[in-house]
């Protein structure tokens, strides 16, 4: 899973950035670092808005998000 962090960036700057992220140029940004990771766990001072597979799960001040082996099966044929 590849988790991207900004910080230190106005607003502003960061919605100026933004079409640079279709191309994977927004890595070469000061203040946009990138990590991959097979678990992430979010702790943020207030409550932020949260959504999953765009499903709001509302403002939580928590959140886990993790990679699970053998989690989706397909049959083919």
């Amino acid at each position: 899973m590849n988790v991207t962090v900004i910080s230190g960036l106005p607003k502003w700057k960061v919605l100026c950035l933004l079409p640079t992220a279709f191309k994977g140029w927004h890595i070469r940004f000061r203040g946009i670092d990138t990590y991959t990771c097979k678990k992430v766990e979010i702790d943020s001072e207030q409550a932020l808005p949260v959504h999953t597979d765009g499903e709001p799960v509302f403002l939580q001040r928590k959140m886990t998000a993790a990679l699970e082996p053998d989690k989706i099966r397909l049959i083919v044929g």
